[in-house]
Formats: C-alpha cells, sequence, structure tokens
C-alpha cells in the first residue's frame, strides 16, 4: 500500500468536500445546500450545534470575505451556532479573516 503525503491526502479532502457538503445539506427534510460560484454550504437546522454538518468550502478562499456576512445571517436566521469554513492548511484566510471572526 502507497503511503499518500501529507498534501495528497490534503488535495483529496478538498477535492470530494463540495459533494460532502451537498450530502450534509440534503439528509434532513429542514436542511438545505447553497451553491454559489464556487461555494457549496450546508444548512442543517436539525443539528445546529455541530459544525461538520453545517459546513462551508469555497474554490477560492480569497472569495470568502464577501460572502461571510450573507452565511452568517444564513446561519442565525436557521438557528444555527456552530459553522465551519474549510479552506486549504497553508491558506492566509484560515488565520486571518477566519480566525478573527471565531
Amino acid at each position: 500500500m502507497e503511503e499518500l503525503t501529507d498534501a495528497e491526502l490534503e488535495r483529496r479532502v478538498l477535492a470530494g468536500l463540495h459533494d460532502e457538503i451537498a450530502l450534509f445539506g440534503s439528509c434532513s427534510p429542514t436542511a438545505r445546500v447553497i451553491r454559489r460560484s464556487g461555494l457549496t454550504a450546508s444548512v442543517s437546522p436539525a443539528t445546529p450545534e455541530r459544525s461538520l454538518f453545517n459546513s462551508v468550502y469555497a474554490d477560492d478562499p480569497d472569495e470568502l470575505p464577501g460572502m461571510l456576512d450573507e452565511l452568517e445571517a444564513t446561519y442565525a436566521a436557521a438557528g444555527v451556532s456552530a459553522w465551519t469554513v474549510w479552506v486549504p492548511a497553508e491558506h492566509p484566510a484560515g488565520t486571518g479573516i477566519l480566525a478573527e471572526r471565531g
């Protein structure tokens, strides 16, 4: 069995995130999927404290700052208190704008 590098493992995870998030957003009668140019988000009011099921991924993390207010309002309106945004490990959005916003 070949040993995968951390970079290859991350590439594979990120490659499947749109589909995984869409699955989470379609698994309950109250859940929904949001799709915007290169962005997929799942909103799952049935699991308001589970950020895994309330997740966001954008192909280009540099576009996230312009979408965060809308996403925050969407999750708040759905009663979701925990949601997460996936970004590549080395991308500055993770330690920048996202970390600042909690």
